[in-house]
């Protein structure tokens, strides 16, 4: 009969089919070889770093090195109303103000 003594069995004869190069051979390979997959996920990993690298040395040096100084801006008469003080040690200078 075919009952559950012949399952482990069965289960034997696929497992040993499933390791021979016959088998092997219909199996679908869905990327590319070992090594190759490798060699692109470090590429890539290079590439990303080094382009951090660069962008991160590109604003370093346009944040504390390019630049110069800002122009004063003109005195219009629609900025910096003061009708009161605000609460802080100079009432005159705003929160932002970081100028003495």
């Amino acid at each position: 009969g075919s009952g559950p003594a012949q399952a482990p069995q069965m289960n034997s004869l696929a497992r040993s089919y499933a390791r021979t190069p016959a088998a092997r051979a219909l199996v679908r390979q869905y990327s590319a070889a070992a090594g190759e997959a490798d060699a692109s996920l470090s590429l890539w990993k290079n590439v990303s770093l080094g382009g951090f690298g660069v962008v991160s040395a590109l604003f370093v040096y346009n944040a504390f090195f390019a630049g110069g100084e800002t122009p004063e801006q003109p005195p219009y008469p629609f900025m910096k109303i003061r009708k009161k003080d605000f609460p802080w040690q100079n009432g005159d200078k705003d929160l932002f103000d970081f100028r003495p």
